[in-house]
C-alpha cells in the first residue's frame, strides 16, 4: 500500500476557513451597503421634512401677516402679541409696503399675493399706516364709521336747517305778497278816488266859470246902462267897477286852479300809462329764441335734475363748483322731445341755493307753469341763455329794473345778477347822481349800444320805480332823452329789443311778482 501524504488534513481546513472568510466578507459588505443606503434615504426624508416645515412656516407667517394687518385696520390688534413682538410685526407691514412685489419672507409665490398687495395698498390710501400715542392706528374701520356717522348727523342737521329756512322764506314770501297786494289795492283805490274827485272838481269849475262869465255879461250890460246914466249914477258906477275887479281876480284864481288840476290829472294818466307800458311795449319780441334751444350743444343735454325731493321743491342738479356754478345761478327747466332736443316750452325755473360738490348742487323751484299737468320731474333738462356760453353775452338797459314787481328800483341788484351770469353791460342809465342821470357801462365809462350788443332790455320809468327824482322835471326830461337815445341806437345797429320780464324768463330768473 502506498504511504498516505502527510499534512492533507490541514489543507482542507484552510480551504474551508478561506471559504467562510469570503462568505463572511461578502455578507458583511452587502449588509453594510444596505445600511448606508437606508441612512441616505432617512437623511433625504429629513431634509424634505425640514424644507416642508420652512415652507409651511412661511405660509403660516403669510396668513398671520394678513390676519394681523386686517385686525389692526378693524381696531382689534391680536391680544396675544407681546409689545416687542408687535413692534416687530408692525415693522413687517412697513417692509411689505416698501417691497410688496418680492415678499421672500413668505415664500416665492404666496397664495393670493396680488390680491392682498392691491387690497392693502387701497386700505393704506384710505387709512395711512400711522399710529397715535397709544400705539393704535389713527384711522381704522371703527374710527371711519364714527366719522361717517358724525357726517351723516351733520348732514341731517343741515337738511333740517335748510328746510326750516325754506319754510321761513315761504312764510315771509306769502306775507310780503299779501302786503304788496294790499298796498297795490290801496294805491288803486286812492288813484280812483282822486280821479273821481278831479273829474267832479273839473265839472264844478267849468260851471263856476260859466256862471262867472254870465255874471260878467250881466255886469257889462249893467255897465252900459250905468254909462248912459253916468251923470246921475257916479256912486253906483264906482261900486260896480270894484265888483268887476273882484270878479276878474276870482276868474284868474279859478283859471290857475284849473291849470293845476289839469296838470295833476295828466301826471296821474302818465303814471297809469307807464304802469301798463311794460306789458304793451310794441318793440318786445318773444322770450326764448326757439333756434337757441334747437342749437343747444349735445354735450349740455346732460345738464339735468338728478334727484327730486319728496315735495318737489328742492331738487339736485349735476352741475357744481367744477362747472362754474354759483348760488343764485338760474336755469329754465325743459323736457326732451322725441328728437332728443330741448322742448321749446319751459316747465318752470330753478335757482341754485347751495353748491355741494364738483358736479352737484341743490336748487329751489322758483316757478312752475303747470304743477298738475306738467310738473318738474327727475331727468328734466336745464337751459340758460347765459350760463356756460363760450362767448360772453352783451346787453344794454334802457330804464330802471324792478326785480320784485313792487315799484322799487332794483337796478344795482340787476346789474350784479348780470355779472354773476357772466353778461357784459354795454350801457345803462345811472341815476345815482344828484344833478342828472348819465349813460355808463359796467366799467364806469360812457355807455353806448353797438352792433355787438345782443339785447336792449326795456325797464321802468322814474315814476314806476318811485325814484326820488321822478318829480324833478329837468332830471326826468334828461332820463327820457337817454331812454330814447338807447332805443334809437338799438334800432340803428339792428339790436333786438326785449322787456325786462321776458329777459329774466329767458335766463331762468323767476317772474316778477306783479306779473304772477
Amino acid at each position: 500500500m502506498a504511504k498516505k501524504r502527510s499534512g492533507g488534513g490541514s489543507g482542507i481546513g484552510l480551504i474551508i476557513t478561506l471559504v467562510f472568510f469570503i462568505l463572511t466578507t461578502v455578507i458583511l459588505g452587502v449588509t453594510t451597503y444596505m445600511g448606508y443606503a437606508e441612512i441616505d434615504k432617512a437623511q433625504a426624508a429629513e431634509k424634505t421634512a425640514k424644507d416642508d416645515t420652512k415652507r409651511l412656516e412661511k405660509e403660516v407667517n403669510w396668513w398671520r401677516f394678513q390676519a394681523r394687518a386686517y385686525r389692526e385696520y378693524m381696531g382689534s390688534p391680536a391680544q396675544e402679541d407681546k409689545v416687542a413682538k408687535r413692534a416687530e410685526w408692525l415693522q413687517e407691514r412697513v417692509d411689505f409696503a416698501k417691497n410688496p412685489n418680492n415678499p421672500a419672507k413668505y415664500g416665492d409665490k404666496p397664495a393670493n399675493h396680488e390680491e392682498v398687495k392691491t387690497y392693502l395698498a387701497t386700505l393704506a390710501a384710505e387709512m395711512p399706516w400711522e399710529f397715535n400715542d397709544k400705539n393704535e392706528l389713527k384711522k381704522t374701520f371703527p374710527t371711519r364709521l364714527v366719522e361717517e356717522r358724525e357726517k351723516y348727523k351733520n348732514l341731517e342737521k343741515r337738511v333740517a336747517d335748510i328746510e326750516k329756512e325754506r319754510d321761513d322764506a315761504r312764510t315771509n314770501e306769502i306775507a310780503a305778497n299779501k302786503a304788496s297786494k294790499d298796498a297795490k289795492d290801496f294805491f288803486d283805490a286812492q288813484v280812483k278816488e282822486f280821479k273821481e274827485k278831479a273829474d267832479k272838481d273839473f265839472v264844478n269849475d267849468r260851471k263856476k266859470i260859466k256862471d262867472q262869465q254870465k255874471d260878467l255879461d250881466d255886469i257889462s250890460k249893467e255897465k252900459a246902462d250905468l254909462a248912459m246914466a253916468k251923470g246921475t249914477a257916479e256912486t253906483t258906477l264906482d261900486v260896480t267897477q270894484k265888483q268887476v275887479s273882484t270878479l276878474k281876480n276870482q276868474v284868474v284864481s279859478l283859471s290857475k286852479a284849473k291849470g293845476e288840476l289839469t296838470r295833476d290829472v295828466s301826471e296821474m294818466k302818465s303814471e297809469l300809462s307807464q304802469l301798463r307800458e311794460k306789458h304793451t311795449d310794441s318793440d318786445v319780441r318773444s322770450t326764448i329764441d326757439p333756434d337757441a334751444l334747437k342749437r343747444w350743444p349735445k354735450e349740455r343735454l346732460n345738464w339735468q335734475i338728478t334727484w327730486l325731493d319728496q315735495k318737489g321743491t328742492m331738487p339736485y342738479i349735476n352741475l357744481g363748483s367744477a362747472d362754474g356754478v354759483q348760488p343764485q345761478t338760474v336755469f329754465s327747466v325743459h323736457a326732451l322731445d322725441r328728437s332728443g332736443k330741448l322742448s321749446e316750452k319751459a316747465k318752470g325755473t330753478v335757482e341754485v341755493v347751495q353748491v355741494i360738490d364738483a358736479h352737484l348742487s341743490r336748487v329751489k323751484v322758483t316757478s312752475v307753469v303747470d304743477k298738475n299737468k306738467d310738473p318738474i320731474l327727475q331727468g328734466d333738462r336745464l337751459f340758460s341763455a347765459n350760463f356756460g356760453s363760450t362767448q360772453r353775452k352783451r346787453v344794454a338797459i334802457a330804464g330802471l329794473a324792478d326785480l320784485g314787481g313792487e315799484g322799487t328800483d332794483s337796478s344795482v341788484d340787476f346789474r350784479r345778477l348780470m355779472r354773476r351770469q357772466g353778461v357784459q353791460v354795454d350801457a345803462y342809465i345811472d341815476t345815482s347822481g344828484e344833478k342828472q342821470p348819465e349813460l355808463k357801462n359796467d366799467r364806469g365809462e360812457r355807455g353806448t349800444v353797438t352792433e355787438k350788443t345782443d339785447y336792449l332790455i326795456i325797464g321802468e320809468g322814474l315814476e314806476s320805480a318811485r325814484h326820488p327824482k321822478a318829480r324833478d322835471k329837468a332830471y326826468a326830461d334828461a332820463f327820457q332823452r337817454q331812454f330814447a337815445d338807447l332805443k334809437e341806437q338799438a334800432k340803428q345797429n339792428g339790436v333786438a329789443v326785449i322787456s325786462l320780464k321776458q329777459y329774466l324768463e329767458s335766463i331762468g330768473y323767476r317772474p316778477l311778482k306783479s306779473d304772477r
